[in-house]
């Protein structure tokens, strides 16, 4: 499904340009998007949520973005980026400190459809459609420290498939907000991920992605 939807992405540009008799409005813009992520995991199994403790990851995304209208206030605007995720954590006990990162990258894909509304030369708009994501690298770091020493430390690559790593395919919901003034887009989602990612299932365990994303975008022009 993931490698139909890039193919049909890619083929945006071929089919607007079949379209060059309609309006120019309701020909497809391409530009480029980027932005800070702030990930984290939703974490649970049959026992309650572990993940509570867990701080957010601070992180990016950049890519390509094009947008699609049909009609006068709706447009679907798909994006290919990519995009970290993942999480933190610390824990003390006595003189003994634990930290734990996860930090993720993914090649994402948002398809949200727009309702958009113009206020002279603003274009404000809200956003809802899925994403899909294919992990593509990452490591798993942690450390412990006693006494403000350090006496134990790993940095393992993320195992992708492994019975107890992760899976590289994730999905889900993405919802946003934002506007735009000549072509440049300010705008905030979050991603509500609704793929398990985690090989490792025991007691009911779960993984799943949260990320609130804020994007700086510029649409250069139409694609003709």
């Amino acid at each position: 499904m993931v490698l139909l939807i890039i193919i049909s992405f890619l083929c945006i540009p071929s089919f607007a340009q079949m379209e060059v008799s309609k309006p120019d409005r309701f020909l497809p813009k391409f530009g480029i998007k980027a932005g800070l992520n702030i990930a984290n995991f939703l974490e649970k199994d049959n026992d309650g949520i572990s993940s509570d403790v867990y701080d957010s990851k601070i992180g990016f995304h950049a890519g390509i973005v094009v947008e699609i209208p049909f009609g006068k206030r709706f447009a679907v605007e798909p994006s290919i980026m990519v995009s970290t995720k993942g999480f933190q954590y610390n824990s003390e006990y006595d003189d003994t400190t634990f930290y734990e990162e996860y930090n993720l990258y993914y090649l994402d894909i948002p398809i949200p459809v727009e309702v958009m509304l113009e206020i002279g030369i603003v274009k404000v708009f809200a956003a809802v459609g899925p994403y899909f994501g294919i992990g593509i690298g990452g490591n798993e770091y942690d450390e412990t420290k006693t006494g403000g020493v350090k006496i134990d430390e790993n940095d393992d690559k993320i195992s992708w498939g492994d019975k107890d790593g992760l899976k590289s395919l994730d999905y889900g919901l993405t919802l946003g907000f934002g506007a735009e003034i000549k072509g440049f887009q300010l705008s905030f989602a979050y991603d509500l991920g609704l793929a398990n990612i985690s090989n490792y299932t025991d007691n009911d365990f779960k993984r799943n992605n949260r990320v609130t994303r804020i994007s700086l975008a510029y649409k250069f022009g139409l694609i003709k």
